[in-house]
């Protein structure tokens, strides 16, 4: 699949700024439900802006300025270990929010590309579908390439329609002179 992702290192690097604002911003903010707000902006942005690879180094980057910031912040006595625990928790949280966004775009992205197959099959299987330009003088008929032509033939090109010379019962009525 092609990937449309345009620039990601600069998305990258516009998400990392904007987490060193963030773990600044909570260096001073001592409610950690508002910090966590503050840190999900930032990695729903890169989530959407750049492929997986960057998304987990964004995650990584994310787990590091909040636990630098809550180590400077408030709990300089507290142990090592705890410390480097809340990190992994943390970039366990932004690594599965990230995943799961990442799956769903997906998802979205499969299913559009679906949709649009399927118009594109019904409008194969059918050309008739939808508006047609036709003379009302000469009854040609607009096609697709623009050019006008003769119905039968338009019929017989795009719609597939192969022709028998007959006629309806009216008109074999009519030229007979029977009435049945």
């Amino acid at each position: 699949m092609k990937s449309t992702y345009k620039q990601p290192f600069k998305a990258t690097f516009a998400a990392m700024l904007m987490l060193l604002l963030v773990g600044f911003i909570d260096f001073f903010i001592p409610t950690n439900i508002q910090v966590l707000l503050l840190y999900l902006l930032p990695l729903a942005y890169i989530s959407l802006s750049a492929p997986m690879r960057y998304c987990v180094f964004v995650c990584f980057w994310a787990a590091i300025c909040w636990g630098i910031s809550s180590y400077l912040a408030s709990e300089p006595t507290m142990n090592h270990s705890v410390w480097l625990w809340n990190m992994l928790s943390r970039f366990i949280l932004f690594f599965t929010l990230v995943s799961l966004n990442h799956y769903y775009k997906a998802q979205l992205l499969e299913k559009e590309l679906a949709m649009d197959a399927l118009r594109r099959s019904r409008l194969e299987a059918n050309p008739i579908m939808g508006l047609r330009l036709v003379c009302r003088e000469c009854d040609k008929v607009k096609s697709s390439t623009d050019e006008w032509v003769p119905i039968k033939i338009w019929l017989a090109r795009d719609c597939k329609v192969t022709w028998a010379d007959s006629c309806c019962t009216e008109c074999t009525q009519s030229k007979t002179g029977t009435n049945q």
